[in-house]
């Protein structure tokens, strides 16, 4: 995409959204909700099933806690867990930019000869992504959040875009 907007005298802007606590936040009644839409019903509730009966302790200087019940997420390592995400965010809301998505990671890529309009959009496009995790209890991190910019003036290196997300440059 960058490559052919550079033939297109382009710009390219791009943001490499970091959710916090990806899997570990997945909402099992949100995903069993999402799963029901595509597969089977025994299916959804033989792997709500698995994720819903999971415990935890936290061992620590010879102590142990008491075993507590995992409410949310998805187990990390599980060979489910990608595409048990993937499926819990399959429907991102329509965005101007390009979206480029797997797992828990996303990038937003936008083209234009006028760097406002890129800045413009990719900063709508993140507030449609904010309200979408907010509703399905998803954390956007501005802070591990990065913007690139892609464009063939040398002179004009030093420019950086300014894109917002929830409020922080």
């Amino acid at each position: 995409m960058i490559s052919s907007g550079f033939q297109e005298q382009k710009k390219t802007g791009t943001v490499f959204l970091d959710l916090s606590g990806a899997y570990d936040t997945v909402w099992h009644t949100g995903l069993a909700l999402k799963l029901s839409k595509i597969i089977p019903p025994a299916y959804t509730r033989t792997i709500m099933m698995l994720l819903q009966n999971r415990q935890f302790c936290v061992h620590f200087d010879n102590k142990r806690s008491k075993w507590h019940k995992q409410k949310n997420g998805l187990p990390q390592g599980s060979v489910l867990a990608p595409m048990l995400l993937n499926i819990f965010t399959l429907d991102w809301p329509p965005t101007a930019a390009r979206k480029f998505v797997y797992a828990d990671d996303m990038c937003l890529a936008a083209q234009s000869t006028d760097q406002t309009i890129i800045e413009r959009t990719l900063t709508e496009d993140l507030s449609k992504i904010a309200e979408y995790c907010k509703a399905w209890r998803l954390k956007p991190n501005p802070t591990k959040t990065v913007v690139g910019y892609f464009h063939l003036a040398n002179r004009k290196a030093h420019e950086k875009l300014e894109v917002k997300l929830e409020g922080e440059t």
